[in-house]
């Protein structure tokens, strides 16, 4: 069996090209790779989805909460995985539904009551699929980004070591998209800034 933290075979021999994702809330501003981009870039949504390339070599990864991987298909690793097993989840996991509201609201130029949150398969809501692997959910109906079963990248088999690959379900529009990826993003920058050493 796979020691926690060992890296998926197309992760760990440079197959799969990954771009570090992180969102900053405050600036309204994703980092991905090598660049910045604010949340209103007209080319935010091809940045999130295509990357910048390898920008990150496989020694680096175990290191990097959140990657965009494959067109578009995050990608979330042992760094992640811990620290999210042991955070106060209802403070962050609240925190970051406002997130991916506020994002949504902004990119598709529209005013959400922040009564959306949660409890319904129309608002923002994040929460645990599993222990470790999160479903975050965006306004839409049943519109989510959650772990996939069956990733070329990485399948359920190679949970248990840390990583997922998650895939997105019922997007319609651009905002759907970035605001599930600034929910991740600043979940990933909350992780960099607490487990810095």
């Amino acid at each position: 069996m796979a020691e926690f933290g060992e890296m998926p075979e197309l992760i760990a021999d440079g197959t799969i090209e990954l771009t570090k994702l992180s969102y900053d809330h405050t600036a309204s501003m994703f980092t991905i790779g090598d660049m910045q981009l604010a949340l209103r870039d007209e080319n935010i949504y091809d940045a999130l989805v295509f990357g910048r390339g390898a920008d990150t070599m496989p020694n680096d990864v175990p290191g990097i909460p959140v990657f965009i991987g494959t067109f578009g298909s995050p990608v979330t690793t042992p760094k992640f995985y811990s620290w999210l097993t042991g955070i106060e989840t209802k403070k962050v996991f609240d925190e970051t539904a406002t997130v991916i509201r506020d994002t949504f609201s902004a990119v598709h130029n529209v005013t959400i009551n922040s009564s959306d949150r949660g409890g319904s398969v129309f608002g923002a809501d994040v929460y645990f699929l599993r222990p470790g692997h999160l479903s975050l959910q965006t306004i839409g109906n049943c519109a989510c980004l959650g772990v996939s079963v069956g990733s070329m990248i990485v399948d359920y088999e190679e949970w248990d070591r840390g990583y997922a690959a998650y895939e997105f379900h019922n997007i319609d529009w651009p905002a759907q998209y970035i605001s599930l990826m600034a929910g991740l993003g600043h979940l990933a920058a909350l992780c960099e800034a607490e487990t810095k050493i």
